[in-house]
């Protein structure tokens, strides 16, 4: 299996000077999957995780919007904005879209778009993990 990550820093849209560092994940074994770990304060249990598809991305970078409910990105000149949003409150974060792309780009050389697979009972399983 394959992995991919990357450091994205962030800004929060209403206060640009807020930097805000994050790593994003992708596993080949998992290549619908994108996780994207914001830290929110010094301690290793001090952040907050998301979970959303590539294709999600892919299709912001490659038709400039994308997504509806808790999580919406769309790209506008060189910027993309991620709206996401749940029950505990709501952030609009902007960063530098090349950096998301050449990540996007790493993905897609081990697993083309199309091409990904996807174990049902593997996902079911990790699914139950997760709520443990």
């Amino acid at each position: 299996m394959a992995t991919k990550s990357a450091m994205i820093v962030w800004q929060l849209k209403n206060h640009p000077n807020v930097n805000i560092p994050s790593m994003i994940y992708w596993d080949s074994g998992t290549p619908l999957e994108i996780l994207l770990v914001i830290q929110t304060g010094e301690g290793t249990r001090d952040k907050v995780e998301w979970r959303f598809g590539r294709d999600l991305l892919l299709d912001a970078i490659s038709k400039n919007k994308a997504g509806e409910a808790d999580v919406r990105v769309r790209v506008d000149d060189n910027d993309m904005h991620v709206h996401l949003e749940s029950p505990f409150g709501e952030v609009d974060l902007v960063t530098d879209a090349s950096h998301v792309g050449q990540f996007l780009a790493g993905t897609l050389l081990v697993v083309p778009r199309g091409g990904e697979t996807c174990d049902v009972d593997g996902a079911i399983a990790k699914i139950f993990e997760d709520l443990v």
